[in-house]
């Protein structure tokens, strides 16, 4: 058996989560998900990243994907990496991508797939599990509230993309270890 043929139980005996390996299927499938979340949340132009860069992110372990199936067919994702939170002096687990296909929400699967991610952030020692939510996911703010989780108001998201670190980057005149 290889390691991605292990599927891990779950409360539902037809539902198995199976940990994402290195190679180009599950970076295809990555890929097919991150474009159906994007779809959802109507930002297709988020989706930059191509199945080579995900089977980087993988074999360098910067990030753990996890897919849910369903009667042995896939039915979404979710995918973490950690994260130092200095201010609190912490380390966390950041949720950058979490789909499930329309036709199988409401059933309990994100529940199952947030208590696996709530045992992995404790069993690496993170203190906290954190993601951003777009203003108008009006269901995932539901859900969200309904397992515990804690809107951070007073916050807003920047970003600096290649063009802007590449000027940024330019102005400083020392080389960076």
């Amino acid at each position: 058996m290889t390691n991605r043929d292990k599927l891990i139980p779950t409360i539902k005996p037809n539902f198995f989560l199976r940990v994402a390996t290195p190679c180009p299927e599950d970076a295809l499938l990555t890929i097919s998900y991150l474009r159906q979340l994007s779809v959802f949340k109507n930002t297709t132009y988020t989706v930059t990243s191509d199945p080579d860069q995900i089977l980087h992110l993988l074999y360098e372990n910067k990030c753990h994907i996890v897919f849910g199936i369903l009667d042995g067919v896939p039915i979404g994702m979710n995918c973490v990496s950690e994260a130092a939170a200095v201010f609190s002096g912490i380390t966390i687990l950041y949720m950058e991508g979490f789909y499930i296909e329309e036709a199988y929400r409401g059933m309990g699967l994100g529940h199952i797939f947030m208590d696996y991610l709530a045992k992995r952030t404790l069993s690496l020692g993170h203190e906290r599990l954190q993601w951003f939510l777009m203003d108008s996911n009006k269901s995932g703010e539901r859900f969200y509230d309904s397992i515990g989780g804690q809107r951070v108001h007073a916050m807003s998201t920047y970003r600096l993309g290649k063009d802007a670190l590449r000027q940024l980057a330019a102005r400083f005149p020392a080389p960076v270890e």
